[in-house]
């Protein structure tokens, strides 16, 4: 329904199955399924909130049912709306919580987890965490064999590091995006990466390096 344009008809269908299953206790997986369903829905709906609601909930019963995976996928979801709601420092011991219930046993949360508390430490001023945890998303991405996720992650570094003034440090990072992007799209991502390059090095007044990319 929610795929076919209808997510206030899945909403319903979801609200209906939760009646059905909410005070019965030989379901409580499937309760706890419906729970995080429902977060999730109203999280792309908008209602970041209510939706933050439902995955708290959807926490309490995974913890009490010892399902480490779920938990902890619970407690990253809750870390990415406190995030979306500004409340940087709540969802970065979201995170903490996650890892702590088991995230990092599974590279795919780590992966997701690690990248957003690179982003809480980013928006936060800390950009020493920041890079920190940024290297452990690529390197937990790299290994899941996601080089979309490596890849943006080795440019924004890259980025980080121009910034800074650390030239080669920001050439390997870059180059090392480029070539992902290559494996994944050879044509419009090398002109990206171009444009990208030479936006940036014009920021920071290194004229002459940006005339080649753009080039």
């Amino acid at each position: 329904l929610e795929s076919s344009g209808h997510p206030k008809k899945a909403l319903e269908l979801l609200q209906a199955l939760l009646k059905e299953h909410g005070n019965s206790r030989k379901t409580p997986f499937r309760t706890a399924e419906i729970i995080w369903d429902h977060g999730t829905l109203l999280q792309r709906m908008g209602e970041k909130l209510e939706a933050l609601k439902y995955f708290r909930n959807a926490t309490k019963r995974y913890k009490r049912l010892e399902h480490s995976y779920n938990l902890a996928g619970s407690l990253f979801n809750s870390a990415t709306l406190l995030y979306e709601l500004g409340r940087h420092g709540e969802a970065l011991k979201a995170c903490y919580s996650a890892l702590t219930a088991g995230a990092k046993a599974h590279q795919d949360l780590k992966a997701n987890v690690a990248l957003q508390m690179a982003n809480c430490f980013e928006t936060m001023g800390d950009e020493l965490q920041c890079k920190e945890f940024y290297s452990e998303a690529a390197q937990a991405y790299r290994k899941l064999g996601n080089r979309r996720k490596d890849s943006d992650i080795c440019y924004r570094l890259g980025w980080m590091c121009m910034k800074e003034g650390k030239l080669k440090e920001s050439e390997m990072l870059f180059f090392q995006a480029l070539k992902l992007k290559r494996e994944l799209d050879y044509g419009s991502s090398s002109a990206r990466y171009h444009l990208n390059r030479a936006e940036g090095y014009r920021s920071v007044g290194i004229n002459a390096k940006a005339i080649s990319h753009y080039r």
